[in-house]
């Protein structure tokens, strides 16, 4: 095998690795509002995040990618929150 799970790695190789960080949930919270809060998307009464998200998208509004994401994340224990618009 010559991939990197193969062989140990050094210190100095080890150092250099930045383990992907995820966002924290105050970090979602506040991109969330901004999308609601951003009237270039449309209104937001009497539709879900993902249907004025994809509404959106249909009308070549570029909404943040990171926003499908997050609706779309299973089993997130907040992925219903992210859904209410």
């Amino acid at each position: 095998m010559n991939d990197d799970y193969s062989r140990t790695r050094t210190f100095a190789e080890l150092k250099q690795i930045k383990p992907e960080k995820l966002p924290s949930q105050r970090q979602i919270s506040n991109l969330i509002d901004q999308f609601d809060w951003d009237s270039k998307y449309g209104p937001c009464s009497g539709m879900t995040r993902e249907d004025r998200y994809n509404r959106a998208v249909v009308n070549g509004l570029n909404p943040p990618s990171e926003i499908n994401g997050y609706l779309n994340s299973k089993p997130h224990p907040h992925s219903q929150f992210y859904k209410l618009c």
